[in-house]
């Protein structure tokens, strides 16, 4: 026998008729009233993927991505860490050092928004860079280990964006780092970044000029 249905199928079956597709600008804002309620999970996630979100749309201006390639990325930044909210708020919170197993734990949740995206025929387009924001442009991150940029120069983008709120954000171990823009630019110097993703993050963060 099959696999059953999954149970929002049957709920979406149960919105009546004529049913609505969002696009443009109802779809932004409707992906907005999700990335808040996401970033919930924490205190200390707050505005995460906002700030990620408008971060990458201006990088993307700035290397010259095509409106609708900066719309999409944008979009792909408000629901990037829709995976959190299967990690316990234990392991996310921890004041300290975080053992292998918990960091185990850490790393499935660019699978987990994987996975919730593709339900979704629209949000799946987004899934390419979504899951893609811990990967990393040497193949050091997580989960695929692909080379974040190599296929698409938006999720070098996304990927220094991530980097760049969460160290610029007071975290549970840890108050905010005061030299991110350095710390960032010394990932890029040792091919951890993308170099010129980092610099038009850098630039939209108000660090200066792409390179």
């Amino acid at each position: 026998a099959g696999l059953e249905p999954p149970l929002s199928r049957y709920l979406l079956e149960l919105e009546p008729e004529p049913r609505r597709t969002l696009d443009g600008a109802d779809l932004d804002n409707a992906l907005e009233v999700a990335a808040d309620f996401i970033d919930l999970k924490s205190p200390y996630m707050a505005g995460h993927s906002r700030r990620c979100a408008a971060l990458c749309a201006d990088a993307a201006r700035a290397l010259g991505f095509t409106e609708g390639a900066s719309a999409l990325l944008r979009r792909a930044a408000l629901v990037h860490d829709f995976g959190t909210t299967a990690v316990p708020n234990s392991i996310w919170d921890k004041p300290g050092p975080l053992t292998r197993a918990e960091f185990d734990r850490i790393e499935l949740h660019p699978m987990l928004t994987e996975q919730m995206l593709r339900r979704s025929p629209a949000l799946a387009t987004l899934n390419p860079l979504a899951c893609a924001h811990h990967e990393k442009a040497d193949g050091s991150g997580y989960h695929k280990r692909l080379r974040a940029a190599a296929a698409d120069p938006g999720a070098g983008i996304l990927a220094a964006a991530d980097i760049y709120v969460g160290l610029t954000t007071e975290r549970a171990d840890r108050p905010p780092l005061a030299d991110a823009a350095a710390e960032l630019r010394r990932f890029a110097a040792q091919g951890v970044l993308d170099p010129r993703a980092t610099d038009a993050v850098l630039m939209a963060a108000g660090h200066g000029e792409p390179a």
